[in-house]
């Protein structure tokens, strides 16, 4: 019998990354978004309902109002096809363009051009002449005087001028224009709604610039907005536009909030995350990742779903790379601290003791209020007791991820998984 040799070949699992887009499948919502998309629905295909209507979808960044847009929208297409025109603008990709309007009625325009049915031809045909004309104002004020000599400058500014009046008389009828698009619509049975996502991202005076032309121009029957934004950024950038008048009495505070009332009618605001959402959440996106480090990133993730992908993907990551002489439970705590606590992480990552000391305050072996507990971190002693008193705080989720002293269960290990996390 002739002997074979046996060679073991280790199968590489796959990397599984988690992109940050936004989720357009309802059999993926397993933060239960269409608590917010059923009544959006709702609103938007009401037939009895007024407009002009805005809507407001308020959240922090990460929280996923563009998931509840694509969603919304999704569920619009799928149920009621053909009875909206749906116009996506994210001015934050247009942040470069002198003026928001034109890429909002650009956007108008490539969405009533692209109709499978071919129905808005003639309304896409109209705003594409605006446009035009728009484009050539924009055009001319270009043009500088290093670029041309006296006579083709002049020859440029008369051109300029009569382009101006051109513009000018057609943003005086724009709105005027727009409403008669919009009725044109209306007699087909169609709605106008624009969604529009990561406002919050522009610069203060493109954020207000765009709010004041949907007021101005786009304030018509038969159409509606959302707007999804954190809020506070938006009252943030009214107050930076508005704060050189010196409003007296500390009024300046309010008129952001002030401001974007009287805009949006309607506010959604996206409710916090419970434990058991993000822990469906987590088992929902990451099936490979244990069952006791699925509980654990449950119990300490901030109830934020882009963290909540940025610290499984860093996991993966790591994980792929391949350490097996380190601790996977610690790995994972410290890429936690890293993305979500990273006044804790970063100080740690160059002083362990500060982490290791933090992990018996909340396991109670350390009273933070007393400098004499501290003797034993000697010169350091007043810097280490500083560190916990800030961190240590008993009723946060962080008691879970120092739960049981797992730093303090890899001894002298501890440098190498900051290493390998990054520091």
């Amino acid at each position: 019998m002739t002997a074979e040799s046996v060679v073991t070949v280790k199968v590489r699992m796959p990397i599984l990354l988690m992109s940050d887009a936004p989720v357009s499948d309802p059999a993926r919502d397993y933060l239960r978004f269409n608590r917010y998309c059923n009544p959006l629905v709702d609103i938007l295909t009401e037939p009895a309902v007024q407009t002009p209507l805005t809507i407001g979808v308020f959240g922090a960044w990460g929280s996923g109002k563009s998931t509840v847009i694509r969603l919304t929208d999704h569920m619009l297409e799928r149920d009621h096809a053909g009875k909206f025109v749906r116009v996506h603008f994210n001015p934050w990709m247009h942040r470069k363009e002198p003026n928001m309007l034109v890429p909002l009625m650009h956007a108008l325009h490539d969405t009533l051009a692209s109709d499978p049915a071919n129905r808005f031809a003639e309304s896409a045909k109209k705003i594409w002449n605006v446009l035009v004309r728009l484009g050539a104002n924009l055009v001319l004020k270009a043009v500088t005087a290093d670029k041309v000599d006296v006579k083709e400058l002049e020859e440029l500014e008369a051109r300029y001028a009569e382009e101006k009046g051109r513009v000018e008389s057609a943003i005086r009828t724009l709105s005027k224009f727009l409403q008669k698009e919009a009725d044109t619509l209306e007699k087909e049975d169609v709605r106008l709604v624009f969604f529009v996502d990561d406002l919050d991202r522009c610069e203060p005076d493109q954020m207000i610039d765009l709010l004041d032309s949907i007021k101005l121009f786009l304030d018509l029957r038969n159409a509606f907005f959302v707007i999804a934004a954190d809020k506070e950024v938006i009252d943030r950038g009214v107050e930076t536009r508005y704060g050189k008048y010196n409003f007296a009495g500390g009024r300046t505070a309010e008129i952001g909030a002030e401001y974007l009332d009287k805009l949006v009618q309607v506010p959604f605001y996206l409710l916090p995350l419970y434990s058991d959402d993000v822990e469906n959440y987590v088992k929902g996106i990451s099936q490979r990742l244990p069952e006791e480090l699925r509980k654990l990133l449950s119990q300490v993730a901030q109830p934020n779903p882009r963290k909540v992908k940025r610290i499984i993907n860093a996991f993966w990551i790591l994980d792929a790379i391949g350490r097996p002489d380190l601790d996977r439970g610690v790995l994972l705590r410290l890429q936690v601290l890293q993305i979500q606590n990273s006044d804790i992480y970063w100080p740690a990552s160059r002083e362990n003791t500060l982490l290791l000391a933090l992990e018996e305050a909340y396991n109670r072996k350390l009273d933070v209020s007393n400098i004499a507990n501290f003797a034993k971190y000697a010169a350091t002693d007043e810097l280490v007791m500083k560190f916990c008193k800030q961190h240590y705080d008993p009723s946060s989720s962080l008691r879970h991820l120092f739960d049981k002293s797992p730093f303090a269960g890899v001894g002298n290990r501890l440098p190498d998984h900051f290493a390998a996390v990054g520091r």
